[in-house]
């Protein structure tokens, strides 16, 4: 999909020439929605295919959480914190030495799922140190990154969940609440759990 043009959430019908059925396949493109939107859209279009209209509910603007963020904005100055907490990186935190003009051609990708045990023992950690999960993957993640660019004081992207800056009715509305905001991690010679 071509961000430079509208169309960013299309609706195109297949017929099963079998049955004379139609098959509804939605494409977003995920600047658009998080998981949440495009569950409530789901949700939506089964009612309205069953004719079940009346349980819809009540439409929640996006604008609203628009308005919402501004409001925030003015009463809070975001650009000042971040450049406070960035003014001492003079360098980009860059893993295994890679630069932007550097070939990636040799490196490889790994994914493994968590085993339940592993996830429950986390999910243990995080109820007896008073933190989240994400706490957790955040500062996991900070060793890697840590390790695999030799530094100690390092600077990530991390993607947060806007909605519970917004108001209410925002865990139904249609819209993207996604912030990608960077992360600075200055790592001490604590425990892990005193870190974390």
């Amino acid at each position: 999909m071509d961000l430079e043009r509208a169309g960013l959430l299309q609706v195109q019908l297949a017929q099963n020439t079998k049955d004379g059925s139609y098959f509804v396949v939605l494409l977003v493109h995920h600047i658009v929605f998080d998981h949440i939107a495009l569950e409530t859209l789901q949700h939506e279009l089964r009612n309205i295919l069953h004719g079940s209209i009346d349980e819809l509910g009540n439409p929640v603007a996006y604008r609203n959480y628009i308005a919402n963020i501004r409001r925030l904005e003015n009463e809070r100055d975001d650009q000042a914190f971040f450049t406070e907490m960035l003014s001492a990186v003079f360098h980009p935190t860059l893993p295994f030495g890679l630069g932007a003009s550097q070939r990636r051609s040799s490196l490889s990708v790994h994914r493994a799922d968590v085993p339940s045990a592993l996830a429950d023992s986390i999910r243990e950690i995080g109820r007896r140190s008073n933190v989240t999960v994400a706490t957790i993957f955040h500062a996991a993640w900070s060793l890697v990154v840590a390790s695999s660019s030799n530094r100690k004081d390092i600077v990530f992207g991390t993607v947060l969940s806007g909605r519970l800056q917004a108001q209410s009715g925002s865990d139904s509305a249609v819209g993207l609440f996604i912030n990608t905001l960077p992360l600075r991690v200055q790592l001490t010679d604590q425990t892990s759990i005193d870190w974390v």
